[in-house]
């Protein structure tokens, strides 16, 4: 509580609140600028180490950022559980970054490509985590559609790759593993809308969201809902 001696000192007091309170909107509308804060997600150890060192040399240089694991990809060695794949076993790299601006793309066969090598009219899944892996177990096809899987680590803002992959794309499904409502994916969505780069056809899928039973997966994003939305763009 504040206490005045006479006038002078209240006007004192408002002028120096006021003060405060614009320098403290003044921080909060200039809190990117300030700090560069990055939030970041890889699936396989290989990617984590690139996308760390990475991240590391952002640090060091002043900016935010903060890492996020997915728990259930670490119970993981198979992208197909019945093939014993061991699709998700990599070689550690010795000395390669990740810059946050990457995304990375897979072929309807499952091969790492470059972003430009994505021909224009393709369907795509956008996806992380998780639904990365969900998204491969169906083989890069749907009803005879085939469709490229592109990965997108960073979660705080839009990839610049993914931007510029986006006008090669005659639609595309945005496959959230965050519950929906709550789901990154739709600010992504929204900022890919603003500068016009979103094709006519496109939809969004997310995590139930409900609270998920300890040791479970019961209502993360499944193969079977990337499976929907993208029939859901071929009708």
């Amino acid at each position: 509580m504040l206490a005045y001696r006479d006038d002078d000192d209240k006007d004192m007091m408002r002028m120096m609140m006021m003060r405060m309170m614009m320098m403290r909107m003044a921080i909060c509308d200039n809190w990117n600028a300030l700090f560069h804060w990055f939030i970041f997600i890889f699936r396989t150890g290989s990617d984590y180490a690139r996308g760390w060192r990475y991240a590391m040399e952002q640090v060091k240089a002043g900016r935010v950022v903060m890492s996020v694991d997915c728990t259930d990809l670490l119970n993981r060695r198979h992208i197909d559980l019945e093939k014993k794949d061991n699709g998700l076993i990599c070689h550690y790299p010795e000395d390669d970054w990740l810059p946050f601006s990457s995304v990375i793309v897979r072929d309807p066969s499952g091969k790492r490509i470059a972003s430009s090598d994505v021909p224009p009219g393709s369907l795509a899944v956008v996806t992380y985590g998780t639904g990365v892996v969900e998204a491969l177990q169906l083989g890069g096809d749907v009803d005879g559609e085939p469709f490229y899987v592109v990965e997108t680590p960073l979660l705080s803002d839009v990839p610049q790759e993914l931007e510029m992959l986006m006008p090669n794309l005659k639609a595309v499904l945005f496959a959230d593993i965050c519950k929906d409502g709550g789901h990154p994916y739709a600010t992504t969505v929204t900022r890919l809308k603003a500068k016009k780069l979103l094709p006519d056809r496109w939809e969004c899928v997310a995590a139930t969201p409900t609270y998920n039973p300890l040791g479970t997966t019961l209502t993360f994003t499944e193969a079977s809902d990337i499976q929907r939305g993208l029939q859901t763009l071929n009708q």
